[in-house]
């Protein structure tokens, strides 16, 4: 099975950083991060549509659910969810599909009844997405997109244990929710501005061709090295030094 450990999550950390696409698996497809100027030309509202669409969670398949008034089914995994709701709508197929190429370029084409997804036109290339790799699948784009990995739940889970952890996660989600709703968050326009004067070489002649990760990945760069430069004028003003502990901002960052 196909498994991101620490060092290929490095290493795609690094090509998206770069705008570099990953091969995933055995060249099933070619994952691309987008770039600042792909997103504005796509639309914030299209971008995080389509990102939520293939990076949905177990938890939020669920939600889904209840508040379509649906019959909740703890075996509905997102893939599932993905292929039976486009069987049904014609529309949310081809947002599907559109969301499929907008990350890997290349057209898909929806296996009902194998509950797979083939990359391409031709089956006997094998290049599918499915139930065994799309959890990897997603958490490529997740990493892409400076959001939170998810690891694959284990084959033998029990019912009540998945139970359980979706009640970690519905907590997890509600928490992210609330801090994220505040009137003070930036839009990304905010974002693009506040680099631009950061006075490190981006401008809005290059900003656009930033990757998505490299731009948000600057930003939390840039908060450690403002912490470091202010706890090291805190303590040549005569700071408490037992109180102060500057951490050097040329290190490992905490990954969302």
């Amino acid at each position: 099975m196909y498994m991101i450990n620490e060092v290929l999550e490095s290493d795609i950390r690094s090509q998206a950083y770069l705008s570099v696409p990953v091969i995933f698996q055995d060249y099933i497809c070619l994952i691309y991060p987008l770039s600042i100027l792909e997103v504005i030309k796509l639309g914030q509202e299209k971008f995080q549509y389509y990102l939520n669409l293939l990076t949905l969670s177990e938890y939020e398949v669920q939600n889904i659910m209840k508040e379509k008034g649906q019959e909740l089914d703890i075996e509905m995994t997102p893939l599932k969810y993905l292929l039976r709701s486009a069987a049904f709508n014609e529309m949310f197929l081809l947002d599907v599909k559109q969301a499929f190429f907008t990350f890997i370029r290349e057209k898909v084409t929806f296996l009902f009844e194998e509950n797979k997804i083939l990359i391409g036109s031709d089956a006997s290339e094998k290049r599918f997405i499915s139930e065994e790799n799309f959890n990897e699948f997603q958490n490529i784009l997740r990493i892409q997109n400076h959001l939170q990995i998810k690891e694959k739940p284990p084959e033998d889970e029990t019912e009540m244990a998945k139970k359980f952890r979706l009640k970690r996660e519905m907590v997890e989600a509600v928490k992210k929710k609330i801090n994220s709703n505040t009137e003070e968050s930036p839009d990304l326009d905010d974002l693009i501005s506040s680099l631009c004067a950061y006075g490190i070489g981006i401008t809005p002649f290059n900003v656009g061709n930033l990757s998505i990760y490299a731009f948000y990945d600057l930003f939390e760069r840039r908060s450690y090295k403002d912490s470091y430069e202010l706890d090291i004028k805190s303590l040549l003003a005569g700071a408490d030094s037992k109180k102060i502990k500057p951490k050097y901002w040329v290190r490992k960052m905490k990954k969302s």
